[in-house]
């Protein structure tokens, strides 16, 4: 068994974001101990952060890292999705960095009509 300590030490967490998990029911402690009920996880919920932690790498949001932990058997058409759903946010980020681009030329451009008069 780990402690909360351990957990964060070992995954480079924050005891908020640990809490958050648990709060949430992505990630429940296996055992509340002790007099002020100190949180302990066993080697299964280790390896289920670990997940956790791969698909937040991967830009996942917490529900759909829930969605595949719930069933498994979906994690290919999920994962599908979040490709997808990523694409599209890059293609809108294109679009606005190329109307931020217009924008900064026709100011360079004013400056530089206002420079030579």
């Amino acid at each position: 068994m780990k402690t909360v300590q351990e957990i964060c030490r070992a995954f480079r967490i924050t005891r908020k974001t640990l809490f958050y998990y648990d709060r949430i029911g992505l990630l429940e402690p296996t055992v509340r101990s002790g007099k002020q009920k100190a949180k302990e996880y066993d080697e299964k919920a280790v390896v289920r952060l670990q997940k956790i932690q791969n698909y937040r790498r991967a830009g996942m949001r917490l529900e759909e890292i829930r969605l595949i932990l719930e069933d498994p058997e979906r994690e290919e058409e999920i994962l599908n999705e979040v490709i997808r759903r990523m694409k599209e946010e890059i293609m809108v980020l294109q679009t606005y960095t190329a109307e931020a681009e217009y924008l900064l030329k026709e100011a360079a451009g004013r400056k530089e009509k206002e420079n030579d008069e």
